[in-house]
Protein backbone atom coordinates (compact mmCIF):
# COMPACT_ATOMS: atom_id res chain seq x y z
CA UNK A 1 0.00 0.00 0.00
CA UNK A 2 1.16 3.45 -0.93
CA UNK A 3 0.17 6.50 0.56
CA UNK A 4 0.51 10.28 -0.70
CA UNK A 5 2.46 12.37 0.94
CA UNK A 6 3.41 15.73 -0.39
CA UNK A 7 4.14 15.02 -3.99
CA UNK A 8 5.27 11.40 -3.67
CA UNK A 9 4.11 8.28 -2.27
CA UNK A 10 5.81 6.31 0.86
CA UNK A 11 5.43 2.27 1.05
CA UNK A 12 3.15 2.08 4.10
CA UNK A 13 2.35 -1.62 4.75
CA UNK A 14 2.04 -4.96 2.65
CA UNK A 15 1.16 -8.42 3.01
CA UNK A 16 2.80 -11.68 4.03
CA UNK A 17 3.13 -12.64 0.63
CA UNK A 18 5.13 -9.81 -0.26
CA UNK A 19 7.35 -10.31 2.24
CA UNK A 20 7.70 -13.97 1.52
CA UNK A 21 8.28 -12.79 -2.38
CA UNK A 22 11.17 -10.58 -0.90
CA UNK A 23 12.70 -12.73 1.58
CA UNK A 24 12.30 -9.93 3.96
CA UNK A 25 13.53 -7.18 2.13
CA UNK A 26 10.70 -5.47 2.33
CA UNK A 27 11.16 -4.79 5.88
CA UNK A 28 13.63 -2.80 5.48
CA UNK A 29 11.95 -0.39 2.57
CA UNK A 30 8.74 0.89 4.82
CA UNK A 31 8.70 4.33 4.41
CA UNK A 32 10.88 4.27 1.37
CA UNK A 33 9.48 7.02 -1.01
CA UNK A 34 7.98 4.72 -4.66
CA UNK A 35 10.51 7.95 -6.82
CA UNK A 36 13.33 6.17 -4.71
CA UNK A 37 12.75 2.50 -5.47
CA UNK A 38 11.17 3.06 -8.83
CA UNK A 39 13.91 5.19 -10.21
CA UNK A 40 14.99 2.60 -12.54
CA UNK A 41 11.25 2.07 -13.17
CA UNK A 42 9.33 5.25 -14.04
CA UNK A 43 6.53 4.05 -15.64
CA UNK A 44 5.17 2.25 -12.20
CA UNK A 45 5.39 5.61 -10.53
CA UNK A 46 3.15 6.97 -13.44
CA UNK A 47 1.26 4.17 -12.83
CA UNK A 48 0.49 4.93 -9.24
CA UNK A 49 0.21 9.04 -9.77
CA UNK A 50 -2.74 7.77 -13.03
CA UNK A 51 -4.29 5.47 -10.65
CA UNK A 52 -4.43 8.57 -7.37
CA UNK A 53 -5.65 11.27 -9.96
CA UNK A 54 -8.61 8.98 -11.88
CA UNK A 55 -9.69 7.31 -8.27
CA UNK A 56 -9.98 4.33 -10.36
CA UNK A 57 -8.50 0.72 -10.74
CA UNK A 58 -6.45 -0.69 -14.19
CA UNK A 59 -4.01 -3.58 -14.62
CA UNK A 60 -0.76 -4.48 -16.87
CA UNK A 61 1.14 -7.28 -17.56
CA UNK A 62 4.45 -7.49 -16.82
CA UNK A 63 8.10 -9.32 -18.21
CA UNK A 64 10.15 -9.46 -15.37
CA UNK A 65 13.60 -11.48 -15.33
CA UNK A 66 15.08 -12.77 -11.87
CA UNK A 67 18.86 -13.04 -11.47
CA UNK A 68 18.93 -15.28 -8.84
CA UNK A 69 16.79 -18.30 -10.78
CA UNK A 70 17.53 -16.93 -14.64
CA UNK A 71 13.58 -16.91 -15.29
CA UNK A 72 11.58 -14.95 -17.10
CA UNK A 73 8.55 -14.21 -14.64
CA UNK A 74 4.91 -13.02 -15.97
CA UNK A 75 3.27 -10.78 -13.65
CA UNK A 76 0.17 -9.12 -13.49
CA UNK A 77 0.02 -5.63 -11.62
CA UNK A 78 -3.27 -4.01 -10.54
CA UNK A 79 -3.49 -0.82 -9.04
CA UNK A 80 -6.37 0.60 -6.62
CA UNK A 81 -7.40 3.54 -5.33
CA UNK A 82 -8.55 3.67 -1.90
CA UNK A 83 -9.77 6.71 -0.50
CA UNK A 84 -8.65 8.72 1.04
CA UNK A 85 -5.34 8.97 -0.39
CA UNK A 86 -4.17 5.49 -0.87
CA UNK A 87 -3.20 3.30 -3.72
CA UNK A 88 -3.06 -0.29 -3.57
CA UNK A 89 -0.59 -2.21 -5.86
CA UNK A 90 -1.75 -5.76 -6.55
CA UNK A 91 1.27 -8.22 -7.71
CA UNK A 92 -0.11 -11.60 -9.54
CA UNK A 93 2.55 -14.29 -10.58
CA UNK A 94 0.61 -15.67 -13.52
CA UNK A 95 3.45 -18.21 -14.24
CA UNK A 96 2.46 -19.64 -10.60
CA UNK A 97 -1.20 -19.25 -11.33
CA UNK A 98 -2.52 -22.96 -10.66
CA UNK A 99 -0.53 -23.09 -7.18
CA UNK A 100 -1.68 -19.53 -6.31
CA UNK A 101 -5.30 -19.88 -7.51
CA UNK A 102 -6.68 -20.68 -4.14
CA UNK A 103 -5.20 -18.52 -2.03
CA UNK A 104 -5.57 -15.69 -3.71
CA UNK A 105 -9.03 -16.37 -5.78
CA UNK A 106 -11.14 -13.90 -3.41
CA UNK A 107 -8.89 -11.11 -3.80
CA UNK A 108 -8.38 -12.11 -7.83
CA UNK A 109 -12.46 -12.02 -8.43
CA UNK A 110 -12.51 -8.50 -6.71
CA UNK A 111 -10.07 -6.85 -9.12
CA UNK A 112 -11.34 -9.12 -11.86
CA UNK A 113 -15.20 -7.43 -11.45
CA UNK A 114 -13.44 -4.10 -11.18
CA UNK A 115 -11.02 -4.60 -14.30
CA UNK A 116 -14.40 -6.07 -16.34
CA UNK A 117 -16.59 -2.83 -15.29
CA UNK A 118 -14.62 -0.21 -15.88
CA UNK A 119 -17.37 1.91 -17.10
CA UNK A 120 -19.74 0.96 -14.17
CA UNK A 121 -20.46 3.23 -11.46
CA UNK A 122 -18.53 2.49 -8.41
CA UNK A 123 -19.35 3.36 -5.08
CA UNK A 124 -18.34 2.38 -1.40
CA UNK A 125 -21.14 2.88 1.16
CA UNK A 126 -21.36 2.52 4.96
CA UNK A 127 -24.49 0.75 6.77
CA UNK A 128 -25.84 3.91 7.50
CA UNK A 129 -26.54 4.80 3.56
CA UNK A 130 -24.10 7.04 2.95
CA UNK A 131 -21.90 7.75 0.05
CA UNK A 132 -18.22 7.19 1.07
CA UNK A 133 -16.51 7.38 -2.34
CA UNK A 134 -17.88 7.13 -5.97
CA UNK A 135 -15.85 7.42 -9.10
CA UNK A 136 -16.83 9.18 -12.12
CA UNK A 137 -19.48 7.07 -13.81
CA UNK A 138 -21.49 6.93 -10.83
CA UNK A 139 -21.24 11.10 -10.75
CA UNK A 140 -22.65 10.73 -14.19
CA UNK A 141 -25.36 8.95 -13.78
CA UNK A 142 -26.31 10.56 -10.83
CA UNK A 143 -25.71 13.70 -12.85
CA UNK A 144 -23.80 15.35 -9.81
CA UNK A 145 -19.92 16.74 -9.44
CA UNK A 146 -18.12 13.64 -7.41
CA UNK A 147 -17.34 16.22 -4.66
CA UNK A 148 -20.88 17.10 -4.37
CA UNK A 149 -22.15 13.65 -4.46
CA UNK A 150 -20.03 12.27 -1.57
CA UNK A 151 -20.94 12.07 1.48
CA UNK A 152 -24.98 12.28 0.48
CA UNK A 153 -27.08 9.79 1.98
CA UNK A 154 -29.66 7.29 -0.27
CA UNK A 155 -32.57 9.30 1.30
CA UNK A 156 -30.82 12.68 -0.17
CA UNK A 157 -30.58 10.85 -3.69
CA UNK A 158 -33.83 8.68 -3.84
CA UNK A 159 -37.31 8.44 -2.94
CA UNK A 160 -37.88 7.26 0.68
CA UNK A 161 -39.38 3.63 -0.29
CA UNK A 162 -36.38 3.08 -2.74
CA UNK A 163 -34.05 4.53 0.04
CA UNK A 164 -34.72 2.07 2.00
CA UNK A 165 -34.96 -0.61 0.51
CA UNK A 166 -30.81 -0.03 -0.82
CA UNK A 167 -29.63 0.54 2.78
CA UNK A 168 -31.34 -2.78 4.01
CA UNK A 169 -29.94 -4.32 0.58
CA UNK A 170 -26.42 -3.12 1.09
CA UNK A 171 -26.37 -3.47 5.76
CA UNK A 172 -27.51 -7.20 4.93
CA UNK A 173 -24.31 -7.75 2.62
CA UNK A 174 -22.20 -5.42 5.41
CA UNK A 175 -23.66 -8.08 8.29
CA UNK A 176 -23.23 -11.76 6.29
CA UNK A 177 -20.22 -10.72 4.79
CA UNK A 178 -21.66 -12.29 1.84
CA UNK A 179 -21.34 -10.80 -1.70
CA UNK A 180 -24.09 -10.28 -3.73
CA UNK A 181 -24.93 -9.73 -7.46
CA UNK A 182 -28.45 -8.73 -8.30
CA UNK A 183 -30.54 -6.79 -10.53
CA UNK A 184 -32.03 -3.40 -9.53
CA UNK A 185 -34.82 -1.43 -11.03
CA UNK A 186 -33.79 2.42 -9.26
CA UNK A 187 -35.51 5.96 -10.49
CA UNK A 188 -32.58 8.54 -11.30
CA UNK A 189 -32.55 11.30 -12.68
CA UNK A 190 -36.33 11.65 -12.98
CA UNK A 191 -36.42 7.69 -15.05
CA UNK A 192 -36.75 4.20 -13.71
CA UNK A 193 -33.10 2.58 -14.83
CA UNK A 194 -32.03 -0.97 -14.66
CA UNK A 195 -28.57 -1.49 -13.31
CA UNK A 196 -26.32 -5.28 -12.46
CA UNK A 197 -25.46 -4.87 -9.24
CA UNK A 198 -22.23 -6.28 -7.35
CA UNK A 199 -22.04 -5.48 -3.49
CA UNK A 200 -19.22 -7.05 -1.84
CA UNK A 201 -18.17 -6.15 2.04
CA UNK A 202 -15.40 -3.31 1.88
CA UNK A 203 -13.11 -2.60 5.27
CA UNK A 204 -12.16 1.37 5.22
CA UNK A 205 -9.48 0.86 7.90
CA UNK A 206 -8.54 4.79 7.89
CA UNK A 207 -12.41 5.66 8.69
CA UNK A 208 -12.39 2.88 11.13
CA UNK A 209 -15.82 1.29 10.33
CA UNK A 210 -17.05 -1.23 7.67
CA UNK A 211 -18.65 -0.78 4.46
CA UNK A 212 -19.57 -1.83 0.86
CA UNK A 213 -18.34 -1.69 -2.15
CA UNK A 214 -20.82 -1.40 -4.97
CA UNK A 215 -20.19 -1.74 -8.86
CA UNK A 216 -23.46 -1.00 -11.38
CA UNK A 217 -23.52 -1.52 -14.44
CA UNK A 218 -26.92 0.41 -16.35
CA UNK A 219 -28.48 -2.54 -18.41
CA UNK A 220 -31.62 -0.87 -19.59
CA UNK A 221 -31.73 -0.98 -22.62
CA UNK A 222 -31.15 -4.36 -22.42
CA UNK A 223 -33.85 -5.27 -19.79
CA UNK A 224 -36.00 -3.14 -22.03
CA UNK A 225 -35.29 -5.23 -25.37
CA UNK A 226 -36.09 -8.37 -23.96
CA UNK A 227 -38.83 -7.44 -21.78
CA UNK A 228 -40.31 -6.20 -24.98
CA UNK A 229 -38.72 -9.18 -27.34
CA UNK A 230 -40.28 -11.63 -24.99
CA UNK A 231 -44.18 -9.54 -25.17
CA UNK A 232 -43.58 -9.36 -29.02
CA UNK A 233 -43.14 -13.67 -28.65
CA UNK A 234 -46.29 -14.19 -26.37
CA UNK A 235 -48.75 -12.01 -28.54
CA UNK A 236 -47.10 -13.92 -31.63
CA UNK A 237 -47.84 -17.13 -29.99
CA UNK A 238 -51.27 -15.97 -28.15
CA UNK A 239 -52.35 -14.53 -31.25
CA UNK A 240 -52.55 -18.52 -32.80
CA UNK A 241 -55.32 -19.20 -30.60
CA UNK A 242 -57.29 -16.31 -31.64
CA UNK A 243 -60.50 -17.24 -32.88
CA UNK A 244 -62.43 -13.82 -32.63
CA UNK A 245 -60.94 -10.46 -33.50
CA UNK A 246 -61.94 -9.27 -29.70
CA UNK A 247 -59.58 -11.72 -28.58
CA UNK A 248 -56.85 -10.68 -30.94
CA UNK A 249 -57.50 -6.59 -29.54
CA UNK A 250 -57.63 -8.04 -25.97
CA UNK A 251 -54.18 -9.74 -26.77
CA UNK A 252 -52.70 -6.62 -28.31
CA UNK A 253 -53.59 -4.59 -25.33
CA UNK A 254 -51.84 -7.18 -23.12
CA UNK A 255 -48.67 -7.15 -25.40
CA UNK A 256 -48.66 -3.32 -24.27
CA UNK A 257 -49.06 -4.05 -21.00
CA UNK A 258 -45.94 -6.90 -21.09
CA UNK A 259 -43.57 -4.87 -22.87
CA UNK A 260 -43.55 -2.19 -20.22
CA UNK A 261 -44.83 0.92 -22.71
CA UNK A 262 -48.02 1.23 -21.27
CA UNK A 263 -50.26 0.13 -18.27
CA UNK A 264 -53.51 0.99 -19.81
CA UNK A 265 -54.79 1.11 -22.97
CA UNK A 266 -57.96 0.64 -25.43
CA UNK A 267 -57.92 -0.59 -29.11
CA UNK A 268 -61.33 -0.73 -31.22
CA UNK A 269 -62.47 -1.57 -34.38
CA UNK A 270 -64.87 0.69 -36.30
CA UNK A 271 -67.72 0.36 -38.85
CA UNK A 272 -67.85 2.59 -41.39
CA UNK A 273 -70.04 5.05 -39.35
CA UNK A 274 -67.52 4.87 -37.01
CA UNK A 275 -69.42 2.92 -34.69
CA UNK A 276 -67.28 0.17 -32.16
CA UNK A 277 -67.81 -3.30 -33.67
CA UNK A 278 -65.13 -4.69 -32.27
CA UNK A 279 -63.53 -3.52 -28.77
CA UNK A 280 -60.30 -4.80 -26.60
CA UNK A 281 -58.55 -2.93 -22.90
CA UNK A 282 -56.18 -3.71 -20.82
CA UNK A 283 -56.32 -2.41 -16.88
CA UNK A 284 -59.80 -0.56 -17.39
CA UNK A 285 -62.84 -0.38 -15.44
CA UNK A 286 -65.59 -2.69 -16.88
CA UNK A 287 -68.23 0.03 -16.65
CA UNK A 288 -66.08 2.76 -18.19
CA UNK A 289 -65.46 0.53 -21.16
CA UNK A 290 -69.00 -0.11 -21.49
CA UNK A 291 -69.79 3.63 -21.31
CA UNK A 292 -67.25 4.53 -24.16
CA UNK A 293 -68.83 1.41 -26.28
CA UNK A 294 -72.16 2.64 -26.08
CA UNK A 295 -71.39 6.05 -26.97
CA UNK A 296 -71.46 8.25 -30.15
CA UNK A 297 -68.46 8.42 -32.50
CA UNK A 298 -66.69 11.77 -32.68
CA UNK A 299 -67.59 14.57 -35.44
CA UNK A 300 -65.68 14.24 -38.28
CA UNK A 301 -64.20 18.26 -36.75
CA UNK A 302 -62.89 16.60 -34.13
CA UNK A 303 -61.33 13.51 -35.45
CA UNK A 304 -59.85 16.21 -38.10
CA UNK A 305 -58.30 17.82 -35.14
CA UNK A 306 -57.03 14.97 -33.60
CA UNK A 307 -54.58 13.95 -36.53
CA UNK A 308 -53.06 17.51 -37.76
CA UNK A 309 -50.03 17.08 -38.98
CA UNK A 310 -48.30 18.92 -36.09
CA UNK A 311 -49.48 15.76 -33.49
CA UNK A 312 -47.85 13.29 -36.04
CA UNK A 313 -45.17 10.90 -34.75
CA UNK A 314 -44.54 8.45 -37.70
CA UNK A 315 -47.97 6.92 -38.43
CA UNK A 316 -49.70 7.75 -34.72
CA UNK A 317 -50.90 11.20 -32.83
CA UNK A 318 -49.64 12.75 -29.93
CA UNK A 319 -51.53 15.69 -28.38
CA UNK A 320 -49.85 16.74 -24.93
CA UNK A 321 -52.41 18.30 -22.43
CA UNK A 322 -51.20 21.94 -23.40
CA UNK A 323 -52.66 21.60 -26.53
CA UNK A 324 -56.08 22.21 -25.30
CA UNK A 325 -57.62 18.93 -26.57
CA UNK A 326 -61.54 19.13 -25.51
CA UNK A 327 -61.75 15.83 -23.95
CA UNK A 328 -65.23 16.59 -22.72
CA UNK A 329 -66.75 17.31 -26.45
CA UNK A 330 -65.35 13.49 -27.06
CA UNK A 331 -68.01 11.22 -25.45
CA UNK A 332 -65.63 8.11 -26.12
CA UNK A 333 -63.15 10.10 -23.29
CA UNK A 334 -61.56 7.59 -20.87
CA UNK A 335 -60.26 9.68 -17.96
CA UNK A 336 -56.63 9.47 -17.67
CA UNK A 337 -55.16 7.80 -14.27
CA UNK A 338 -53.03 10.30 -12.15
CA UNK A 339 -49.70 9.09 -11.23
CA UNK A 340 -49.37 8.15 -7.36
CA UNK A 341 -46.36 8.88 -5.09
CA UNK A 342 -43.95 11.90 -5.21
CA UNK A 343 -42.41 10.63 -8.30
CA UNK A 344 -42.59 13.74 -10.80
CA UNK A 345 -43.97 12.69 -14.60
CA UNK A 346 -43.15 14.14 -17.90
CA UNK A 347 -46.34 12.55 -19.38
CA UNK A 348 -49.32 14.88 -17.97
CA UNK A 349 -52.95 13.58 -17.07
CA UNK A 350 -54.41 15.39 -20.08
CA UNK A 351 -51.91 13.60 -22.62
CA UNK A 352 -53.53 11.30 -25.44
CA UNK A 353 -52.01 9.12 -28.06
CA UNK A 354 -53.71 7.50 -30.64
CA UNK A 355 -52.05 5.31 -33.41
CA UNK A 356 -54.84 4.00 -36.26
CA UNK A 357 -55.24 0.82 -37.51
CA UNK A 358 -55.22 1.09 -41.46
CA UNK A 359 -56.83 -1.58 -43.87
CA UNK A 360 -55.20 -2.74 -47.22
CA UNK A 361 -56.63 0.61 -48.54
CA UNK A 362 -55.46 2.46 -46.29
CA UNK A 363 -58.62 3.56 -44.90
CA UNK A 364 -58.61 4.15 -40.97
CA UNK A 365 -60.64 1.13 -39.62
CA UNK A 366 -59.59 1.45 -36.26
CA UNK A 367 -57.64 3.27 -33.01
CA UNK A 368 -55.12 2.29 -30.51
CA UNK A 369 -55.26 4.68 -27.39
CA UNK A 370 -52.91 4.30 -24.61
CA UNK A 371 -52.53 6.12 -21.28
CA UNK A 372 -50.32 5.84 -18.03
CA UNK A 373 -46.57 5.02 -19.45
CA UNK A 374 -44.46 2.84 -16.91
CA UNK A 375 -41.58 5.13 -17.46
CA UNK A 376 -43.83 7.95 -16.79
CA UNK A 377 -42.00 9.56 -19.64
CA UNK A 378 -44.17 11.20 -23.21
CA UNK A 379 -43.25 8.61 -25.80
CA UNK A 380 -40.33 8.83 -28.01
CA UNK A 381 -40.03 7.18 -31.29
CA UNK A 382 -39.00 4.03 -29.86
CA UNK A 383 -42.48 3.69 -27.93
CA UNK A 384 -44.18 4.64 -31.06
CA UNK A 385 -42.11 2.21 -33.24
CA UNK A 386 -43.09 -0.69 -30.38
CA UNK A 387 -46.89 0.25 -30.26
CA UNK A 388 -47.18 0.44 -34.28
CA UNK A 389 -45.28 -2.93 -34.38
CA UNK A 390 -48.02 -4.31 -32.08
CA UNK A 391 -50.74 -2.84 -33.96
CA UNK A 392 -49.73 -3.98 -37.16
CA UNK A 393 -49.10 -7.77 -35.92
CA UNK A 394 -52.74 -7.83 -34.58
CA UNK A 395 -54.16 -5.99 -37.81
CA UNK A 396 -53.04 -8.98 -39.79
CA UNK A 397 -54.59 -11.33 -37.48
CA UNK A 398 -57.71 -9.36 -37.38
CA UNK A 399 -57.58 -8.98 -41.66
CA UNK A 400 -57.12 -12.98 -41.72
CA UNK A 401 -59.94 -13.90 -39.37
CA UNK A 402 -62.21 -11.56 -41.53
CA UNK A 403 -61.11 -12.84 -44.39
CA UNK A 404 -62.12 -16.58 -42.86
CA UNK A 405 -65.74 -14.76 -41.73
CA UNK A 406 -65.96 -13.42 -44.95
CA UNK A 407 -65.22 -17.17 -46.74
CA UNK A 408 -67.31 -18.82 -44.37
CA UNK A 409 -70.59 -16.26 -45.30
CA UNK A 410 -69.64 -17.18 -49.04
CA UNK A 411 -69.54 -20.63 -49.06
CA UNK A 412 -73.25 -20.78 -46.52
CA UNK A 413 -74.66 -18.11 -49.79
CA UNK A 414 -73.28 -21.10 -51.96
CA UNK A 415 -74.64 -24.16 -50.21
CA UNK A 416 -78.15 -21.67 -50.41
CA UNK A 417 -78.07 -21.30 -53.67
CA UNK A 418 -77.37 -25.13 -54.17
CA UNK A 419 -80.04 -26.18 -52.27
CA UNK A 420 -82.42 -23.32 -53.71
CA UNK A 421 -81.33 -24.94 -57.65
CA UNK A 422 -81.76 -28.29 -56.88
CA UNK A 423 -85.27 -26.99 -55.67
CA UNK A 424 -85.92 -25.12 -59.22
CA UNK A 425 -84.78 -28.65 -60.83
CA UNK A 426 -86.67 -30.70 -59.51
CA UNK A 427 -89.84 -28.43 -59.92
CA UNK A 428 -88.36 -28.47 -63.74
CA UNK A 429 -88.83 -32.25 -63.78
CA UNK A 430 -92.44 -32.23 -62.10
CA UNK A 431 -93.63 -29.66 -64.58
CA UNK A 432 -91.89 -31.97 -67.45
CA UNK A 433 -94.22 -34.62 -65.81
CA UNK A 434 -97.27 -32.70 -65.44
CA UNK A 435 -96.78 -30.70 -69.17
CA UNK A 436 -97.16 -34.37 -70.66
CA UNK A 437 -99.71 -35.70 -69.07
CA UNK A 438 -101.58 -32.21 -69.84
CA UNK A 439 -101.37 -32.91 -73.54
CA UNK A 440 -102.06 -36.69 -73.35
CA UNK A 441 -105.19 -35.31 -71.68
CA UNK A 442 -105.90 -32.94 -74.08
CA UNK A 443 -105.40 -35.53 -76.86
CA UNK A 444 -107.76 -38.52 -75.19
CA UNK A 445 -110.22 -35.84 -73.87
CA UNK A 446 -110.47 -33.24 -77.06
CA UNK A 447 -108.92 -34.05 -79.88
CA UNK A 448 -109.64 -37.97 -80.64
CA UNK A 449 -113.12 -37.65 -80.22
CA UNK A 450 -113.22 -34.94 -82.07
CA UNK A 451 -111.70 -36.39 -84.64
CA UNK A 452 -113.21 -39.76 -85.01
CA UNK A 453 -116.44 -37.60 -85.31
CA UNK A 454 -115.14 -34.88 -88.33
CA UNK A 455 -115.72 -37.44 -91.19
CA UNK A 456 -119.25 -38.73 -91.04
CA UNK A 457 -120.81 -41.80 -93.28
CA UNK A 458 -121.09 -40.11 -95.90
CA UNK A 459 -117.20 -39.13 -96.02
CA UNK A 460 -117.83 -35.47 -95.58
CA UNK A 461 -116.20 -33.18 -93.50
CA UNK A 462 -118.45 -31.83 -90.41
CA UNK A 463 -118.30 -28.24 -90.29
CA UNK A 464 -118.99 -28.11 -86.62
CA UNK A 465 -116.22 -30.35 -85.49
CA UNK A 466 -113.88 -29.06 -87.51
CA UNK A 467 -114.38 -25.65 -85.60
CA UNK A 468 -113.95 -27.88 -82.18
CA UNK A 469 -110.85 -29.74 -83.75
CA UNK A 470 -109.21 -26.02 -84.05
CA UNK A 471 -110.60 -24.65 -80.53
CA UNK A 472 -109.24 -27.64 -78.68
CA UNK A 473 -106.12 -27.46 -80.69
CA UNK A 474 -105.28 -23.68 -80.01
CA UNK A 475 -106.11 -24.45 -76.35
CA UNK A 476 -103.81 -27.09 -76.29
CA UNK A 477 -100.69 -24.76 -77.81
CA UNK A 478 -101.93 -21.91 -74.76
CA UNK A 479 -102.24 -24.32 -72.15
CA UNK A 480 -98.87 -26.00 -73.05
CA UNK A 481 -96.64 -25.27 -75.61
CA UNK A 482 -97.38 -21.35 -76.37
CA UNK A 483 -96.68 -20.84 -72.99
CA UNK A 484 -93.71 -22.80 -72.94
CA UNK A 485 -92.44 -20.81 -75.62
CA UNK A 486 -92.97 -17.98 -73.48
CA UNK A 487 -91.45 -19.25 -70.79
CA UNK A 488 -88.24 -20.52 -72.40
CA UNK A 489 -87.39 -16.73 -73.06
CA UNK A 490 -86.38 -16.42 -69.11
CA UNK A 491 -82.99 -16.18 -68.34
CA UNK A 492 -81.48 -18.85 -65.98
CA UNK A 493 -81.43 -16.36 -62.71
CA UNK A 494 -85.20 -15.16 -63.95
CA UNK A 495 -86.49 -18.99 -64.13
CA UNK A 496 -84.96 -19.17 -60.44
CA UNK A 497 -86.95 -16.26 -59.31
CA UNK A 498 -89.85 -17.72 -60.93
CA UNK A 499 -89.59 -21.08 -59.01
CA UNK A 500 -88.55 -19.19 -55.89
CA UNK A 501 -92.18 -17.17 -56.36
CA UNK A 502 -94.03 -20.19 -56.66
CA UNK A 503 -93.08 -21.38 -53.78
CA UNK A 504 -93.78 -18.30 -52.02
CA UNK A 505 -90.87 -16.84 -51.07
CA UNK A 506 -91.48 -13.19 -50.36
CA UNK A 507 -89.03 -10.22 -52.75
CA UNK A 508 -87.14 -9.64 -49.39
CA UNK A 509 -86.19 -14.06 -49.09
CA UNK A 510 -85.32 -14.15 -52.51
CA UNK A 511 -82.92 -11.52 -52.25
CA UNK A 512 -81.61 -12.93 -49.17
CA UNK A 513 -81.45 -16.26 -51.21
CA UNK A 514 -79.88 -15.27 -54.27
CA UNK A 515 -77.82 -12.62 -52.49
CA UNK A 516 -79.28 -9.81 -54.59
CA UNK A 517 -80.85 -6.66 -53.54
CA UNK A 518 -84.43 -6.44 -53.45
CA UNK A 519 -84.37 -3.46 -55.98
CA UNK A 520 -82.87 -6.38 -58.19
CA UNK A 521 -85.76 -8.96 -57.42
CA UNK A 522 -88.36 -6.19 -58.41
CA UNK A 523 -86.18 -5.67 -61.45
CA UNK A 524 -86.45 -9.27 -62.24
CA UNK A 525 -90.20 -9.50 -61.44
CA UNK A 526 -91.42 -6.67 -64.09
CA UNK A 527 -88.91 -8.52 -66.76
CA UNK A 528 -90.68 -11.71 -65.78
CA UNK A 529 -94.01 -10.18 -66.17
CA UNK A 530 -93.04 -8.38 -69.52
CA UNK A 531 -91.76 -12.19 -71.29
CA UNK A 532 -94.83 -14.01 -69.87
CA UNK A 533 -96.91 -11.23 -71.80
CA UNK A 534 -99.01 -10.56 -68.14
CA UNK A 535 -97.17 -6.73 -68.52
CA UNK A 536 -99.37 -4.37 -67.01
CA UNK A 537 -102.43 -6.74 -66.29
CA UNK A 538 -104.47 -7.09 -63.70
CA UNK A 539 -102.78 -10.82 -62.98
CA UNK A 540 -101.54 -12.15 -60.11
CA UNK A 541 -98.12 -13.72 -60.41
CA UNK A 542 -98.01 -15.96 -58.13
CA UNK A 543 -100.93 -17.98 -59.41
CA UNK A 544 -100.33 -16.94 -62.99
CA UNK A 545 -97.18 -19.14 -62.53
CA UNK A 546 -98.57 -21.69 -60.44
CA UNK A 547 -101.44 -22.65 -63.38
CA UNK A 548 -98.48 -22.98 -65.82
Amino acid sequence: TWKRVDDDFILEQWNDAAENTTQGIIKNLKGVRASELYSNQPEIISNIELCFSSRGTFSEERHYHTQTTNETKYLKVSYAFAPPDLVIIHVMDLTERKSAEEALKRSEEKYRILVENVRAAIGIMDADGRLLFTNQVGAEIMGIEINELVGKTQWDMFPEALAEEQVKTVKGVIETGKELQTEVKTFVRGEWRWFDVHIQPFLLSDFGKEAAMIIASDITDRKISDTRNKARMNLLNRLRDCETIDECLDTACEAIYEAGLFKRSVLTLHDTRKRICNLGYKGLDSKIINAARKAPPPSDEQTAWMTQEKFRIRNSFFIPEEAGMKSETVSRYIPAEEFSGSVKSPWKPKDELFVPIREDKNRIEGWLSVDTPFNHNRPTEDVIINLEEIVDIVGKKVHEIQSMQQLERERLALEEKNIALKEVLGHIEEEKVQIRQQIASNIDRILMPTLNKLIGNDTRINPSYLQILKNGLEELSNSTGGILHQYSKLSPREIEVCNLIKNGSTSKEIAGTLNITIETVNKHRRTIRKKLGISKKDINLVTFLNRI
